[in-house]
């Protein structure tokens, strides 16, 4: 398997473009043959348009066979960076998540963007998913916390993508995939895992829940320590697949 990086500026995006219609097609057989190109792209790459994407493009031979892209929003002092990943069923074991390189384009983003608040946006539908963000976290933005800052922050992304005001739970067109991972075991195992769970019970009916991590010092730190110990550490995963 090899990757293919695209880093497209917003007047370049065109989601009828080959590459896009790699990423619908995937879509469409991971989750589901009705989902429309608007659904799947729309939210993404058109409401509102973001001001770059990077994409990695995941290649079997000449076959794209998943990616994952991230898309940079800025709006006055904020820059918000949402992340999508998605892989064919029968090449999910070959394909990593290259964390460490999501990892570095988010320092990289915060150290262009010193004066501005900088926000990692996402939808997880998965609870392994949320977990793994929550793992590499050691602070994330929540109503509940009560800090003036965070509800200022939190409010505005709210405004900007349309979202009811203090659920952390949102409707999405995408649903959760059938499983072999039985989450109300790992509900026991993993407290990120209970905790979407929760918050979430209706995960599989396609709603997903709203995480927000600020790029902070203390939060780069964390999970550079924790991608480091990893690293060093190898040991068998958690979840059998």
């Amino acid at each position: 398997m090899r990757v293919v990086k695209y880093h497209i500026k917003k007047q370049d995006i065109d989601i009828q473009s080959d590459l896009f219609s790699g990423i619908y097609t995937i879509l469409t057989h991971t989750i589901g043959p009705n989902l429309t190109l608007d659904e799947a792209l729309g939210g993404s790459f058109c409401y509102p348009v973001p001001d770059e994407v990077f994409i990695w493009s995941f290649m079997v031979k000449d076959k794209m066979v998943g990616f994952c892209y991230f898309t940079i929003l800025t709006h006055e002092d904020l820059v918000i960076i949402r992340l999508t990943l998605s892989v064919e069923r029968n090449y999910r074991h070959i394909v990593k998540m290259p964390y460490h390189d999501f990892l570095w384009e988010m320092i990289f983003i915060k150290l262009k963007n010193l004066s501005n608040k900088v926000v990692f946006y996402s939808n997880p539908i998965n609870p392994i998913i949320y977990s793994v963000i929550r793992e590499y976290t050691k602070n994330f933005l929540r109503y509940e916390n009560n800090v003036p800052g965070q509800t200022a922050t939190i409010n505005k992304i709210y405004d900007l993508f349309e979202i009811e005001r203090y659920s952390r739970v949102r409707k999405t067109p995408f649903k959760m995939e059938e499983t072999s991972l039985n989450f109300e075991t790992l509900r026991h195992k993993n407290k990120y895992v209970n905790d979407f769970l929760n918050q979430n019970p209706d995960f599989k009916q396609g709603t997903g829940l709203i995480t927000m991590v600020p790029a902070t010092v203390a939060n780069m730190i964390y999970a550079v320590v924790k991608m480091a110990k990893k690293q060093f550490n190898p040991s068998k995963s958690k979840y059998k697949k």
